[in-house]
């Protein structure tokens, strides 16, 4: 059982991302010494085509409404039990509408110049789309009972899980297919995790009566939410097309690259806001000061990712010497540089 406390909970919504960060380390040797650039970049066009059509999908942002509710019955001493189900069924919806429409925009991607050798990948993606909508209710279901720490340990085998198959499949397969079903490996053991800790699965029709009761407010606050989300994936989507577009897939692996090392920085900001969210929502049943909880997170959370991002920056230079980025990859530096600056400029 995960000890569950704020500090824990924050380390480890964060630690994902810090397994991420050291397994990178070998993750990014294979990948700039066995994947071609080009490849690479190919690839990163292609889900950058499918994360755009995705997020018109707003039902996420409604599951996300669902839970913050559940969270304030829970704290006023209610059952969370119809909220679960509700969040399971939302998340079925929502798998069975993305994985149609990633099905269905095959023409698309092919339009836009991606190989059809490529579009195996597509499939791959849509497996673990399923996985990550199911393992994705569990784990708000548990940041609504308070257990983010719990939910955090899920992502963080997630992560761990996906990064040593990817180091692993790489060197096996020496192509893309190695990112796509190492995603797929990590979201089912996040799912298999989390099936093992919640104990009892909710019958999603059980949910059908709390979406329905509560439609009108579950979309006002749902579009808010998603809104938000779509606004910031649609722009880190939107940039890798058009540097696709006008720069070929060369560029656009660069950038894909570039980004993934910003993002690792950048990730210490949403581990802080799970917790901090889940704390939040409770005590707004529970009449606790909001504000003090914001202050107490926040202000922390946003010097040390500032410190990293700048030790970060100075350790770069160095990556392509030791052997880390070899081959055409070396062109990210700069480019990793820019981003780690401006996401944490004041």
């Amino acid at each position: 059982m995960v000890k569950e406390n704020a500090v824990v909970a924050v380390v480890l919504n964060y630690l994902p991302t810090a397994v991420n960060y050291v397994l990178a380390v070998a993750y990014i040797i294979v990948l700039t010494r066995y994947i071609p650039l080009t490849q690479y970049g190919y690839y990163n066009a292609l889900f950058a085509i499918i994360n755009s059509i995705g997020a018109l999908i707003p039902i996420p942002g409604v599951t996300n409404a669902i839970a913050r509710e559940g969270a304030i019955e829970y704290a006023r001493g209610g059952d969370a039990k119809p909220y679960f189900a509700a969040m399971v069924f939302m998340s079925l919806v929502m798998a069975v509408i993305y994985g149609l429409i990633i099905a269905l925009a095959t023409p698309i991607y092919l339009s836009n110049g991606i190989p059809g050798w490529l579009l195996g990948t597509v499939y791959i993606y849509i497996g673990a789309v399923f996985a990550q909508s199911v393992a994705g209710a569990l784990g708000l279901y548990l940041w609504l009972l308070g257990r983010v720490a719990s939910q955090g340990m899920g992502s963080t085998l997630n992560m761990l899980v996906m990064r040593v198959f990817q180091v692993l499949l790489i060197v096996v397969m020496r192509n893309v297919y190695a990112l796509a079903l190492s995603v797929l490996l990590g979201s089912l053991a996040q799912l298999l995790y989390y099936l093992g800790i919640v104990r009892g699965f909710a019958d999603p029709r059980a949910g059908i009566d709390v979406v329905r009761g509560r439609a009108r407010y579950l979309l006002e606050f749902g579009f808010q939410s998603w809104i938000l989300g779509y606004m910031g994936t649609l722009s880190f989507n939107l940039l890798t097309y058009l540097v696709y577009i006008y720069l070929g897939p060369g560029y656009t692996g660069i950038y894909g690259l570039a980004t993934a090392i910003a993002s690792a920085v950048t990730a210490l900001g949403p581990a802080v806001s799970t917790v901090m969210n889940s704390r939040i929502s409770q005590g707004l049943g529970s009449g606790i000061d909001v504000g003090r909880t914001f202050r107490d997170y926040a202000i922390p959370s946003f010097i040390a990712a500032a410190l990293l991002a700048q030790l970060i920056v100075l350790a770069l230079p160095t990556l392509p010497i030791i052997g880390i980025i070899n081959g055409e990859y070396v062109g990210v530096i700069p480019y990793a540089s820019v981003l780690l600056a401006t996401r944490h400029s004041p």
